[in-house]
């Protein structure tokens, strides 16, 4: 059984919209280099650096048709800015076996994301470390642009918990999606920096 979230857009963002909602999924993937804890405990001692992909269109020389083509995602350069039928689009995943299906969140509106895939607004991550940084990223640009996104998940309040830790970093105002949590009952404290070094060095010890 999958795990997934759904995040399908209400309208098209804005110009400013779009360049706030780079702005924080580059965030994440900047400070998504240890081994958090993901939904329910579950890979707990599996990295995050070095173990997501993104996906670049190249023209076939040989069809002319585009293709997409896997790289390693560069947690410096935060290089998830991508085209998806060259429309600007935030493109992630898991790597090899820590990977399932791609976040894809465009600049485009519903009906233009319907053209380029009926269902891009879905995403089944399985539970897997990347999933932290699906719901991360969820998290900031529900705050950033209220309304834009009509969240719904498979997961609960406690799933999204360790994603809400790492979104207050961030900006330790902001809260889950109200689907997810209707009350803003879900209060955590964001994660340390203590905590995050202490992660990083475990990591590193590991490694």
């Amino acid at each position: 059984m999958g795990y997934s979230h759904r995040f399908e857009k209400t309208r098209k963002p804005t110009s400013e919209e779009w360049s706030e909602i780079t702005r924080v999924a580059k965030w994440v993937i900047n400070n998504a280099r240890a081994p958090y804890i993901a939904v329910d405990g579950a890979f707990d001692s599996d990295p995050i650096e070095g173990q997501l992909t993104t996906y670049v269109e190249r023209r076939d020389p040989r069809t002319g048709r585009l293709v997409a083509q896997a790289f390693e995602v560069n947690h410096t350069t935060a290089n998830v800015l991508q085209l998806m039928e060259r429309v600007p689009a935030i493109v992630f995943d898991g790597k090899g076996s820590l990977g399932e299906e791609a976040f894809v969140l465009t600049s485009a509106g519903p009906q233009q994301d319907r053209e380029i895939s009926p269902c891009i607004w879905f995403c089944d991550t399985a539970h897997k470390p990347y999933d932290l940084l699906v719901c991360c990223v969820l998290i900031l640009i529900d705050n950033a642009t209220p309304g834009l996104l009509k969240i719904r998940s498979d997961g609960d309040m406690h799933d999204w918990t360790p994603a809400l830790r790492l979104a207050r970093r961030f900006d330790a105002s902001v809260n889950l999606p109200l689907s997810i949590d209707p009350n803003s009952e879900c209060q955590p404290a964001p994660r340390s920096n203590r905590e995050h070094w202490q992660s990083v060095q475990a990591f590193k010890a590991v490694g």
